[in-house]
């Protein structure tokens, strides 16, 4: 600032009692006015901030929106957005977690905590990106205060899994094309198939180990996703 420099060591994305390695992102560029909590500390008799540090996300400017849908449509990358209204967990995959709300369905890249499904979280603000067709936020500064919710997959059919369902949570039941086997280590990949001939590919996204065969009839709980234009299903369960 005008009065001096300070190094600042460990600022995560929230308060936090041991470095999260959550700076990244926090998607802070040269200029960007902020203000973080800290303690004074010393390395090599220099004065540093530490603690950890953590952003006053009150500091940020955003923009508001009411729901997913207003997010999407608003497609704002280059400043944060605030969905004000509450969003719930369906699923997380590493840095990946998938919301939904009445409006729409949205991934949100850069997690830095583990959630449950049905989790509500209520004022989450980050950026929008289109990736390779699939609608994010990234960037996000998640509410300290989650709620526990209750989120149940959306009964759809296999012909009725669309590009316009992507991120969503839902449940649908298909006959294996082919003999299968999925292990914990790999996503691999089988075809599943209705009485029409409709098919579509469900990815072992959350790496789980189950075997199936031609011919078996299984309900599978999935979020949608896009891979090259395509959509596929990452199978929860």
């Amino acid at each position: 600032d005008a009065t001096g420099v300070v190094y600042v060591y460990g600022l995560t994305a929230t308060k936090v009692d041991k470095n999260d390695k959550s700076f990244a992102s926090l998607g802070l560029n040269v200029g960007d006015e902020i203000t973080i909590w800290g303690t004074r500390s010393e390395y090599n008799s220099e004065a540093q901030v530490g603690g950890p540090a953590y952003m006053d996300e009150l500091s940020i400017e955003y923009a508001d929106v009411a729901n997913i849908q207003e997010f999407i449509a608003k497609a704002d990358s280059t400043g944060y957005t605030r969905i004000t209204g509450t969003v719930n967990v369906t699923a997380q995959n590493g840095k990946q977690i998938y919301v939904q709300d009445a409006t729409g369905a949205l991934v949100i890249y850069g997690a830095t905590a583990t959630y449950e499904t049905g989790d509500a979280l209520t004022g989450i603000i980050g950026k929008f990106k289109d990736y390779k067709g699939t609608p994010e936020m990234e960037y996000p500064i998640f509410p300290e205060t989650v709620e526990a919710g209750t989120v149940t997959p959306k009964s759809v059919l296999l012909k009725d899994v669309n590009a316009a369902l992507v991120s969503h949570y839902i449940k649908v039941v298909g006959e294996v094309a082919e003999d299968v086997t999925f292990v914990t280590d790999s996503a691999s990949n089988m075809t599943l198939r209705d009485a029409a001939g409709n098919t579509v590919i469900a990815r072992n996204k959350f790496k789980f180990a189950a075997e199936f065969f031609e011919g078996d009839l299984i309900e599978v709980v999935a979020v949608v996703d896009l891979y090259q234009g395509e959509v596929q299903l990452g199978v929860i369960s």
